[in-house]
């Protein structure tokens, strides 16, 4: 009785080892399939299933064979032999003497301990497509919604080195690779359609670019340059820097030929909002500036913005709706002779240094278009002195959002800077003023387009 005992004590403790082998390699089994089948890319889902098969069992020779069934062939995705990685090969269906081919025509696995004896049940001859032939094999299909999409193989040079466990975590990792590999393709085609969408979307993206760079040149056609109008206007700059690649803000300077007198006319205008649509309606308003000087019966600034006026409402008039866009614009007339200043703005006012001291001279509180309210624009003649120094802007400067507490530059701050400026040379005005603003914009986005224009009486 005692050796009885003995022996079914020997076979409990036994089956109890294979029991906590077995439950310990589940969890494995159950961390590397989790693994697996989290893994996107089909060369780390090789490596990976490569690695945890070696610890779990003889893999001195493995592959992962991928079936191609629009060409009717496997393909030897990934082969290791003895550690070394093999030359991919490619083995057409109709090999029927082909393990794999056999695997996946009949979605079986295949459970080999002595391959010059077992092979018959499977195949009439034994190839080695490539490396040394083995004594030892194991075949299992991977599938994935019972769609085969290749087999794996693990291989050994010795006589029944695998049992049916061996199989069963075979099958179990397959299983998990068949989850892997579909998801990897279809990540895979995901990735086809997002570079393809992106090339359209670059390629779009570039036209856009391309058609803004053309307004971009078409805008700059009509600003006058800096050594034009400085020939014009004594020690004058303007500071111009488009919120996007086009500006809806722009600034003219002509010289009046139409009379005797040696006028000049000098504005800087802001339109209703900004990049292309801004520039565009910028362009129309600026060539509507150009043909109010050319008109007899414009005979102040005042009448000009009013010719302007009724000139956008009247290209407007087609429009089912009311469109009420325009321009705030600051526009001044000067003779050169006698140093007298006509202005008269639209929301924008002039400002003048003249010892120190600000003069602000206002605009009418009415924009340049349609309004419920359209007041007339006033004229104010201003005489002016040697050294004042006359300033023109759009509100995009002081409407910046930056410094410390990221709020607005203001207004205040910005007549305190251009008091700061006063007997600096245009180029110095210039550079300060868009230091400034760098400074205090930071790294935030710029609000708005930037218009600055100056001169100094000679």
């Amino acid at each position: 009785m005692e050796k009885i005992v003995k022996i079914r004590t020997a076979k409990i403790v036994e089956q109890k080892k294979e029991l906590e082998i077995s439950a310990k390699n589940s969890a494995i089994l159950v961390e590397m399939g989790n693994s697996l089948s989290s893994t996107l890319h089909f060369e780390k889902i090789f490596e990976k299933l490569h690695y945890n098969l070696s610890k779990l069992l003889d893999a001195e020779i493995f592959g992962v064979r991928i079936l191609d069934i629009e060409n009717q062939q496997i393909h030897y995705k990934y082969e290791i032999e003895s550690g070394e990685r093999d030359m991919s090969v490619i083995v057409p269906l109709t090999d029927k003497d082909n393990y794999t081919v056999w695997c996946v025509t009949h979605n079986e696995s295949i459970h080999i301990n002595d391959n010059l004896v077992d092979y018959k049940k499977y195949v009439k001859e034994i190839k080695v497509p490539a490396g040394q032939m083995p004594a030892s094999l194991l075949f299992v299909p991977i599938c994935h919604d019972d769609v085969v999409l290749g087999a794996i193989s693990v291989q050994s040079f010795k006589k029944n080195a695998y049992t049916k466990r061996d199989l069963n975590v075979l099958k179990t990792l397959a299983f998990y690779t068949g989850i892997a590999m579909s998801n990897a393709k279809l990540y895979e085609s995901l990735e086809l359609k997002v570079e393809h969408r992106t090339k359209e979307l670059a390629l779009a993206n570039k036209e856009v670019v391309d058609s803004i760079n053309y307004a971009k040149n078409l805008q700059e056609a009509t600003l006058i340059k800096k050594d034009e109008f400085s020939k014009l206007l004594n020690e004058s700059f303007v500071y111009f820097k488009p919120k996007n690649i086009v500006s809806g803000d722009f600034y003219r300077v002509d010289k009046l030929t139409q009379t005797k007198d040696e006028l000049v006319a000098f504005l800087v205008a802001d339109c209703t909002g900004h990049g292309v649509p801004g520039s565009t309606l910028a362009i129309l308003c600026s060539n509507i500036i150009k043909h109010s000087h050319e008109n007899p019966t414009v005979l102040n600034p005042g009448s000009a913005l009013t010719f302007a006026r009724n000139s956008l409402i009247s290209l407007f008039s087609n429009s089912e709706t009311k469109i009420y866009d325009g321009m705030d614009i600051a526009i001044g007339v000067i003779d050169k002779k006698t140093n007298i200043l006509d202005f008269s703005g639209a929301i924008n006012n002039c400002y003048i240094v003249r010892n120190g001291e600000m003069l602000i001279y206002k605009g009418n509180r009415s924009h340049v278009g349609y309004s419920e309210q359209m007041n007339e624009f006033t004229t104010v003649q201003i005489q002016l002195q040697p050294k004042d120094e006359v300033y023109l802007t759009t509100d995009g400067y002081f409407d910046q959002f930056g410094g410390p507490s990221n709020k607005k530059f203001t207004r205040k701050r910005f007549i305190e800077t251009i008091l700061s400026l006063q007997g600096e040379d245009s180029s110095v005005k210039e550079k300060i003023l868009e230091k400034t603003f760098k400074k205090w914009k930071g790294k935030t986005i710029q609000t708005d387009d930037i218009c600055v224009f100056g001169f100094t009486v000679d």
